[in-house]
């Protein structure tokens, strides 16, 4: 098989229907010696007759007339795959947007979203990164990567990670005896806005004892007020363990984890554009 050249069988084909070097020249947009070339160069390789050379043009000769057969399947197996992949390519381009959070984009996605762009020159990636997260049922963007329990009901895609929360306190107190429950602490800083509402946010009002010292909308600004010794604080690990001024409490387990998605809607399952980019990102953190 290594010594199976397409170009020659499709001028073989094309001879064989055409008739004449001369039109199959014309039609692969070659010229009429790279023809003659290229059969000469298939009989010589396979020691086969493909064609009868006769005044009135060239015909196939019995072992070519049975190669013919098998020629056109190989020609319209090509074809099929060369629209396919013309098709695959024209998808490959055009505008596609992406929307993550401020922290999850410097931290985590970051890499892999510009990796993407380098790779995939030909799609305009424009990404809409704001600590406010969209809701999902106005989502202004074809991709999302948030964190979620879940995929909502509409949305194709999967999780590339997860975030693990602890509590944290100011560094200069990490030798206080620590009590049994966490949120039994007397100071602490509070969510608001969008995390208020969030799984973190709903957790915090649950367990917590009392009135938070200070709130704020993104984690960035709890564990600022947290590291300013305001209070204790719910962060994910990878900011809470990031910032030299925090600790986690000693002897406390995670508070919860929560998966981060990378979704779509449903409706963009066909597009090419969408399901590369949800691939390489899948890819990338599977590694």
């Amino acid at each position: 098989m290594k010594n199976i050249d397409w170009t020659e069988i499709q001028s073989i084909i094309s001879v064989a229907k055409l008739g004449s070097l001369s039109a199959a020249a014309r039609l692969l947009s070659v010229s009429h010696s790279t023809i003659l070339r290229r059969i000469q160069s298939f009989e010589y390789k396979h020691r086969i007759q493909v064609f009868v050379r006769e005044q009135q043009g060239y015909h196939l000769s019995r072992h070519g007339r049975a190669l013919l057969q098998d020629f056109d399947q190989i020609d319209r197996f090509m074809q099929g795959l060369q629209r396919r992949v013309t098709d695959y390519d024209a998808h490959l381009q055009g505008q596609l947007t992406l929307t993550t959070t401020e922290n999850l984009f410097g931290s985590f996605v970051k890499k892999p979203l510009l990796e993407f762009a380098k790779v995939f020159p030909s799609i305009e990636l424009e990404l809409m990164i704001s600590n406010q997260l969209v809701n999902m049922d106005q989502l202004e963007a074809d991709v999302a990567v948030r964190p979620m329990a879940e995929l909502p009901i509409g949305y194709f895609g999967f999780p590339l990670f997860e975030l693990v929360f602890w509590v944290y306190g100011p560094s200069d107190h990490s030798g206080e005896v620590h009590q049994q429950d966490p949120f039994d602490y007397p100071d602490w800083v509070g969510f608001s806005g969008h995390l208020a509402s969030a799984r973190v946010g709903q957790i915090l009002v649950e367990r917590l004892q009392c009135k938070p010292a200070l709130r704020a909308d993104s984690f960035d600004g709890v564990a600022a007020a947290a590291e300013a010794g305001l209070g204790r604080a719910l962060l994910p690990s990878f900011i809470g363990d990031a910032l030299p001024g925090l600790s986690r409490l000693k002897s406390i387990e995670p508070i919860f984890t929560t998966r981060v998605f990378v979704l779509a809607p449903d409706d963009l399952k066909v597009s090419r554009r969408v399901n590369a980019l949800l691939n390489y990102l899948n890819v990338y953190f599977q590694h």
